[in-house]
């Protein structure tokens, strides 16, 4: 949980809250490691695989109608502007 909180940015009680609702929905599972009984892993179940393919779906739906509407000089502009965000967020992450 801690490394988990750490990459995310999150405090742990805050992971460990909202890892638990997620269990609770059966999104994932906690199984203990192997060789560390002091380790949790978290891993995706089934029902949360399909529940992230139908939200990327519906995602991709829901940009392609947003960005239909946009004329060839305002995806210019916006392709542009994410090329921006992009590297500026490389660079804060250093890679």
């Amino acid at each position: 949980m801690t490394a988990l909180s750490k990459k995310l940015n999150i405090k742990k009680a805050q992971m460990t809250s909202r890892i638990d609702k997620l269990a609770k929905e059966s999104f994932i599972e906690r199984v203990p490691d192997k060789n560390d009984r002091r380790v949790i892993r978290i891993t995706l179940t089934l029902e949360g695989e399909n529940f992230i393919k139908k939200s990327r779906k519906t995602l991709t739906k829901s940009m392609i109608q947003l960005l239909s509407s946009l004329n060839p000089e305002e995806l210019e502009e916006l392709s542009k502007s994410v090329e921006i965000i992009k590297n500026t967020v490389l660079k804060i992450q250093g890679v």
